[in-house]
């Protein structure tokens, strides 16, 4: 099945990117190689390529198209844990409001 999924996988980005993107699977990671000129073009083989619950993606690809653009950062943010240490973050929307510390404080 590894197999199948790797070959239907590499038509895909044969296509999509004119054989310039090459899969592999070792170990349980499916690696991504070759060369684009496009960063945009470097994510899309890189979601093209998750498989839930299957392989970790290591998107090993090479940027020829001049300078990485910047990361994005999201438009909100919160400092409300910053200088905490908890030691378990769930990120789930009813918890967000509930002050971690206070309900479970940290073992140190």
């Amino acid at each position: 099945m590894d197999i199948v999924f790797v070959a239907k996988l590499n038509k895909k980005l044969e296509k999509a990117f004119a054989n310039k993107v090459h899969a592999n699977l070792e170990g349980g990671c499916l690696y991504l190689t070759g060369e684009l000129s496009s960063w945009d073009d470097i994510v899309r083989a890189g979601y093209m390529s998750v498989s839930r619950k299957r392989y970790t993606v290591v998107n090993d690809i090479v940027f020829t198209g001049g300078k990485i653009p910047p990361t994005k950062i999201p438009l909100s943010s919160s400092n409300m844990l910053e200088g905490e240490c908890p030691d378990v973050l769930s990120l789930a929307a009813e918890l967000s409001a509930v002050p971690l510390r206070e309900n479970y404080p940290a073992t140190n």
